[in-house]
C-alpha cells in the first residue's frame, strides 16, 4: 500500500519529458565525428591541463567555465569524444528540467508542453550534443529568468541566488550574455508598456522582501568571487580578468564584419521554417501576447522576439546560437494550447493531443538529423562539420597503438591550411607536428596528411612506400591525402590497396641538358640526395614548391655551346645565392642569402662546347634561378636549350 502511494506521487508527465530528452541527448553521443569547434575546445582543455589553468584570451571571447567543465569530465571519463560532449548534454538536459520549473509563472501545462517541444527540437537536440558553450548559456539564462520571476512573486533568498548564479554563469560562459541580458531588461520595460494598455491575466501584487541587505552582499560577493576565480585561472592568471573587459571591442568588430560567417538578417527565420515548425508558429503567435495573458509568458515571449531581432541584426551568425533563440517561442505556442485546454475537460484532452501531434515533426526531424544526416552538408545545421573519414584514419592509428603503446611516439606530419579537429583527435601522439604549407620541411613520417594541392610537391620528396587514402575533412575544404608508411600499417590495409611508390631516378643521358645534383646543405658537400636532368638552369618556385628543406644546394654541370667566337655577357639572377663557372673560370659571383637579384659577367669564348658549372643555394622563401646572355648582335636573350648538354662532370670550379 505504501509503495502504491509513493508511486502515485510521481510526476509521470515530468518523468516522460525528461526520459525523452535524455534519450535524444545521450543516445549514441559519440557517433558523430568531432566538430571543428569541438576540436579547438578539446585542445584548450589540453592547454589548461598543461598550464595548470585556463589562460583567457580576449580574442577568443568565450568564457572559461566551459573548459573547466570539460576538464572535470575528462578527468573522470578520459579522453574520448563521448566524454567531451557529456557536459553539453547534461546541461542541455538540465535546461529542459528548468523549463518545467517555469510552471509557477506560466502554468504547468505551458511549462511541460514547452519542455516537450524543446526535448525533441532539431536545433536544441543537435547542439546539446556538441561540446560547445551554448548548452551552458541555455541553462544559466533559464536559471536567471526563473530567479527573476521568483523574485517578482516571492522575493526570498533563493530568488537572489538564482538570479546571481544565473547571470554569473552566463558571464563566465560566453560573451553573448550581453545580448541576452540587454534583451531581458528591454523586455521588462516593454512589458510595463504593454501592461499599461493590455493588463496581464494576474494582478500585480506587492511582495515584502524576505531577505536582508547582508543576504544581498553575500550573493554579490560569491558571484564576484566566482567571476574573478574563473577569469583569473583560479588566481594564477589575473590578467584574464582585465582581458574580459578588453574582449568586447574585438567581439563587436567581429559581430559587425562577420569574419566569414556573415549571414543575411532573415537567416534565423529561414532556419525556423526549415527545422522548427512549432517555433515558427510561436513567432507568428507572439502577437497573442498583446491580449490578456500570463505576465511570465508575456515577458519571456517579448524577450524571445528581442533576442531574435538582436541576433538578426548581427552580421556574424553561426547556427548553434539557435539553441538560445528558439526556446521562448515554444513557450508561446505551449501557452496558447494550454489556454485552450483549460476551458473544459474535452478541450484538455485535445490540448494533450496537440502537444503530442506538434512534437512529432520535430522528433522525426531530430532523429533524421542527429542519427542519420549529422554530416550531410546540405543541412544548414550541419555547419563546418567534420566528415567520418578522418575517424577511419584515427581508428588505424588506435589499432597500431593497441598492439604496441610505444607507437604513440610514431612520427606524424600534417601539411594542411586548416586541420581542426585533428590536433585534438591526435592529442595523445607525442610526435605529431602541424605545418601549413610544406615550406621546405622534410615530409617523411610514419603518417602524413596533406591538402591535395601539395600532392605533387610532397611526393617529389618522399623516398619510401606509403598506402594512400584520399578523403575530405569537412565541408568547404579541399580533399586531404593521407600517407601511411607501408611497413608500419601493413596489417591495416589489403595488399592491393592504393600505394605511393617513389619513382627511381632517371638515368643520366648525354646530350639531355644539364645534370642537376641536389644536396641537403648549402655548400654542395658530400653525396647528393638525388640527381635529375634539366633542360635549362632556370626555375621560379614559390615557398610551397621547395624540393628540399632549406638550406639546400643544387649543382648544375655539363657543357654550353657558343655559336660564334667573341666576348659574351652572361646574366645570372637568383634568390638566394648562385655563381657561374665556364671553362673553370668564375664568370659571375652572386652567392649569399638575398632576395632575387641579378649579376652579370663578361668572358671571351671560342665557338664550340665549353664546360659549365652553376652553384645555387637556398635559405628559405622563394626560389629563383635564371641564366641568359647577349647574342651576337649584343641583345639580351634566353639561351636555347639545344645549347646545353651533359657529357661528364669535368670542369667543376
Amino acid at each position: 500500500m505504501a509503495s502504491w502511494l509513493s508511486t502515485k506521487k510521481i510526476d509521470w508527465a515530468l518523468v516522460v519529458i525528461l526520459v525523452v530528452a535524455f534519450i535524444f541527448r545521450f543516445l549514441y553521443l559519440g557517433m558523430k565525428p568531432p566538430h571543428f569547434d569541438e576540436g579547438i575546445n578539446g585542445w584548450f582543455v589540453d592547454q589548461l591541463i598543461s598550464n595548470g589553468y585556463y589562460s583567457y584570451d580576449p580574442t577568443n571571447y568565450h568564457g572559461p567555465f566551459h573548459f573547466y567543465v570539460l576538464w572535470v569530465f575528462k578527468f573522470f571519463f578520459g579522453r574520448n569524444l563521448w566524454a567531451l560532449r557529456l557536459s553539453a548534454s547534461c546541461f542541455g538536459l538540465a535546461g529542459i528540467y528548468l523549463i518545467t520549473e517555469l510552471k509557477p509563472y506560466v502554468g504547468k501545462m505551458t511549462a511541460y508542453g514547452a519542455a516537450l517541444f524543446c526535448s525533441v527540437s532539431p536545433g536544441i537536440v543537435f547542439y546539446t550534443r556538441y561540446a560547445i558553450h551554448e548548452s551552458e548559456l541555455f541553462f544559466f539564462s533559464l536559471l536567471g529568468i526563473i530567479g527573476f520571476l521568483r523574485y517578482g512573486t516571492v522575493k526570498d533568498k533563493t530568488s537572489l541566488w538564482l538570479i546571481g548564479l544565473g547571470v554569473t554563469g552566463m558571464v563566465i560562459t560566453k560573451e553573448t550574455f550581453v545580448v541576452h541580458l540587454a534583451c531581458f531588461v528591454i523586455a521588462w520595460f516593454c512589458l510595463k508598456i504593454v501592461e499599461s494598455v493590455f493588463k496581464s491575466s494576474e494582478p500585480v501584487k506587492y511582495v515584502h522582501p524576505k531577505f536582508t541587505e547582508p543576504d544581498v552582499l553575500i550573493v554579490i560577493s560569491v558571484c564576484l568571487f566566482l567571476f574573478i576565480a574563473f577569469y583569473s585561472g583560479f588566481f594564477l592568471h589575473f590578467r584574464g580578468v582585465a582581458d574580459f573587459f578588453r574582449s568586447f571591442q574585438a567581439w563587436i568588430g567581429t559581430a559587425q564584419k562577420g569574419n566569414g560567417h556573415q549571414k543575411p538578417p532573415w537567416y534565423w527565420v529561414d532556419l525556423f521554417q526549415r527545422y522548427e515548425l512549432v517555433a515558427t508558429i510561436g513567432l507568428v503567435a507572439s502577437l497573442r501576447l498583446f491580449f490578456p495573458s500570463s505576465r511570465g509568458l508575456r515577458l519571456i515571449g517579448i524577450y524571445g522576439v528581442g533576442v531574435l531581432l538582436a541576433y538578426s541584426l548581427v552580421s556574424y551568425k553561426t547556427p548553434w546560437c539557435v539553441l538560445n533563440i528558439v526556446w521562448p517561442f515554444y513557450l508561446v505556442v505551449a501557452g496558447i494550447i494550454a489556454e485552450v485546454g483549460a476551458r473544459n475537460r474535452s478541450y484538455w484532452a485535445g490540448a494533450m493531443a496537440a502537444f503530442v501531434v506538434l512534437s512529432i515533426p520535430g522528433a522525426a526531424k531530430s532523429v533524421d538529423l542527429n542519427f542519420h544526416k549529422y554530416e550531410d552538408e546540405s543541412e544548414p545545421y550541419v555547419y563546418v562539420q567534420t566528415f567520418s573519414d578522418i575517424m577511419r584514419v584515427h581508428e588505424k592509428l588506435m589499432h597500431i597503438v593497441e598492439k604496441d603503446p610505444s607507437k604513440y611516439s610514431m612520427s606524424i606530419k600534417l601539411f594542411m591550411d586548416s586541420n581542426w579537429p585533428i590536433p585534438w583527435l591526435f592529442g595523445d601522439f607525442t610526435k605529431a607536428v602541424y605545418y601549413g604549407a610544406p615550406n621546405g620541411v622534410d615530409p617523411s613520417a610514419d603518417l602524413i596528411l596533406i591538402d591535395e594541392k601539395y600532392k605533387t610537391l610532397i611526393e617529389s620528396r618522399l623516398l619510401g612506400t606509403y598506402f594512400t587514402l584520399t578523403f575530405r575533412l569537412r565541408s568547404a575544404q579541399e580533399r586531404v591525402v593521407a600517407y601511411f608508411e607501408e611497413k608500419l600499417f601493413k596489417d591495416e590495409f589489403p595488399a592491393d590497396f592504393p600505394k605511393f611508390i617513389p619513382k627511381p631516378l632517371e638515368p643520366v643521358v648525354p646530350g639531355a641538358g644539364l645534370l642537376a645534383e641536389y644536396f641537403q646543405n648549402s655548400t654542395w658537400t658530400g653525396l647528393p640526395l638525388f640527381k635529375k636532368m634539366l633542360p635549362l638552369p632556370n626555375f621560379n618556385m614559390t615557398d610551397n614548391q621547395r624540393p628540399l628543406p632549406a638550406p639546400f644546394g643544387i649543382l648544375f654541370s655539363g657543357e654550353i655551346y657558343v655559336p660564334e667566337s667573341g666576348s659574351r655577357v652572361f646574366y645570372l639572377s637568383s634568390d638566394d645565392g648562385s655563381d657561374l663557372y665556364i671553362d673553370g673560370k668564375q664568370v659571375i659571383e652572386n652567392l649569399g642569402a638575398h632576395p632575387d637579384q641579378m649579376r652579370s659577367g663578361l668572358i671571351d669564348l671560342k665557338k664550340g662546347w665549353h664546360p659549365i658549372l652553376i652553384h645555387y643555394n637556398d635559405f628559405g622563401g622563394g626560389m629563383v634561378l635564371r641564366l641568359w646572355w647577349n647574342n651576337a648582335s649584343g641583345f639580351q636573350e634566353d639561351i636555347n636549350p639545344k645549347y646545353f648538354r651533359f657529357r661528364s662532370p669535368e670542369g667543376r670550379g
